[in-house]
């Protein structure tokens, strides 16, 4: 099972993330809309906290509606994003 999570907040947010052990998110990013040109709406990850973008934050539990699984094409982009590595089909 994955430990990457999607949350959504009270104040609208889509965060993706990695629940630690602890119960902490680690490297959070906010999911969000851009305009690509020639595309389209696409979906965006951008740093949560932008000052400490790999951090471990906590994040209160009463902001926090539901939280759930991803879908694999937005866990893969969110691993690539934290990981600056490209991940292969199939993995």
């Amino acid at each position: 099972m994955s430990n990457i999570v999607g949350l959504k907040l009270i104040t609208g947010e889509e965060v993706i993330a990695t629940k630690t052990d602890s119960g902490l998110y680690s490297k959070p990013r906010v999911l969000r809309m851009i305009d690509e040109p020639g595309r389209g709406k696409q979906v965006g990850l951008a740093a949560y906290i932008i000052m400490n973008p790999d951090a471990d934050v906590p994040i209160n539990s009463a902001l926090i509606v539901s939280e759930f699984s991803v879908p694999a094409a937005v866990e893969k982009a969110y691993l690539e994003t934290v990981t600056k590595i490209v991940l292969t089909e199939g993995r």
